[in-house]
């Protein structure tokens, strides 16, 4: 369940929110990159896996921005 979090918080936390969002998203790119590579692995669906991880990488972005 994402937390509410206020205006004040989210600026004074900043660099801790930053540094947050790094770990996290590092830790979930790293996660679903390393599952697409071993899906597709040796399959000739190059450009769907960076189709995929384009569309993946922006919308964990959008959520992690929105979400923490």
């Amino acid at each position: 369940m994402p937390k509410r979090v206020s205006c004040t918080h989210l600026y004074s936390g900043l660099l801790f929110e930053t540094t947050r969002h790094t770990y996290i998203h590092t830790y979930i790119h790293t996660y679903i990159h390393t599952y697409i590579h071993t899906y597709i692995h040796n399959t000739y669906y190059t450009y769907i896996h960076t189709y995929i991880h384009t569309y993946i990488h922006t919308y964990i972005h959008i959520y992690i921005y929105i979400k923490v």
